[in-house]
């Protein structure tokens, strides 16, 4: 039998939770986690997304869960990685304050998702409780090039022996998923990186969450690919960015690159540029990059 131990408006926030308890050796569960994943209009419905342990294991999760609420595992976050940069009110630095949605843009998300099945990201409005200033997070996580990555982005050449984790995320994506077998696009990789070839690899927090490779032979930008819980955070921009920049230091010459149609990869190409070539199998586009037209998109992008 399930116990719930927190519910939660947000899914992040449970899925640290649970990630939380499954590290001191407690199985818990999200319910409603698809459904709340798929439209977000069902938290409130469904009264948030619950983090359910055995009932065997309340006790303890509960007293996790006043852990976590009181700053324990921050302070432990805080001394291996650093200080973390929490949302503050920009007037007087406090972290205490509420959040709503604006009532104008969530009404009218609210009436897409029920006309047309359509539900945008509305960003949070904050109100600190201290000096009662309002303000909204300067985070991201909606895919503009202006927009701050909410975690610290580190972005490096890669190396052989990065070939594994870059094979993960290659794994996980859920678009352009992989056609070959793994061990063949593993040996693929390695052959690029010891024969000219280039890559960029992006870290959160020591882990490989995004990388791209690019290849000067063939002019060919080979792909870049972001785990999925990390998308629209900025992290496939710059790792767009650094390896065309690279293949363009290195020849004048059009760049190329595959990717299937009708993905956000696609989108993603386009607003870089990239310009529709051809067809090739399976119905993929070719797309090809002009230096004149990166050069004015480079500004922005």
């Amino acid at each position: 039998m399930l116990s719930t131990v927190a519910t939660f408006n947000e899914l992040p926030e449970a899925y640290i939770l649970r990630g939380r308890l499954w590290a001191e050796g407690i199985p818990s569960w999200i319910t409603h986690e698809y459904q709340i994943a798929n439209d977000w209009f069902r938290a409130t419905a469904r009264h948030g997304a619950w983090v359910q342990v055995p009932t065997v294991d309340e006790a303890n999760a509960l007293e996790i869960v006043r852990e976590a609420r009181a700053g324990a595992f921050k302070a432990q976050l805080s001394g291996q990685f650093g200080e973390l940069e929490d949302l503050h009110c920009p007037n007087c630095g406090s972290t205490d304050f509420w959040k709503r949605r604006p009532i104008v843009t969530a009404s009218f998300a609210m009436t897409l998702g029920l006309l047309l099945g359509i539900t945008p990201l509305v960003r949070w409005i904050y109100f600190c409780n201290a000096c009662r200033c309002r303000f909204q997070s300067t985070y991201g996580l909606i895919g503009k090039a202006g927009a701050r990555s909410q975690f610290d982005l580190d972005i490096a050449e890669a190396n052989v022996s990065d070939i594994p984790e870059m094979m993960e995320v290659r794994c996980a994506v859920v678009e352009n998923r992989l056609r070959i077998d793994p061990n063949a696009e593993s040996t693929r990789y390695r052959a690029l990186l010891e024969t000219g070839g280039k890559g960029w690899v992006c870290r959160i927090g020591g882990f490989l969450r995004g990388f791209s490779l690019a290849d000067p032979e063939a002019k060919r930008l080979h792909g870049v690919f972001v785990q999925p819980y990390f998308k629209r955070d900025g992290i496939g921009r710059h790792l767009h960015n650094a390896a065309v920049d690279w293949l363009f230091a290195q020849s004048p010459a059009e760049l190329g690159l595959t990717t299937e149609a009708g993905t956000a990869a696609e989108k993603f190409f386009r607003k870089a540029g990239w310009c529709l070539l051809d067809y090739g199998e399976n119905e993929d586009l070719i797309f090809e990059l002009e230096p004149a037209i990166w050069r004015a998109r480079r500004v922005k992008f």
